[in-house]
């Protein structure tokens, strides 16, 4: 009983670590992708005061701001409030 039970455990592990390597894969794939475009790509978190969650490297370019420096921040937080203002106004509109 107590064998199964730990083999049963063991490839619960190894299906986890699996997912994870797997999850980890496609999120290196998909950012690789994001950052080799030649388009100005982010995304906001609507729920979370319009954070940025999302901007590849043409979108860094265009602003000047670095990723770490720009994910979960607001436009209040990285841009003077007049800009800020109106990317918010975009942002609703959007919505």
């Amino acid at each position: 009983m107590f064998l199964s039970l730990f083999i049963f455990l063991y490839r619960s592990l190894e299906e986890t670590e699996k997912g994870r390597q797997d999850l980890k894969r496609q999120t290196l794939f998909l950012d690789t992708l994001l950052d080799n475009m030649p388009l100005s790509i982010f995304a906001k978190d609507i729920n979370k005061e319009y954070r940025y969650v999302l901007a590849n490297r043409q979108a860094l370019q265009m602003t000047g701001l670095e990723r770490d420096k720009a994910i979960g921040k607001t436009d209040y937080d990285l841009f003077p409030i007049d800009i800020a203002d109106v990317y918010r106004e975009s942002d609703k509109q959007a919505v």
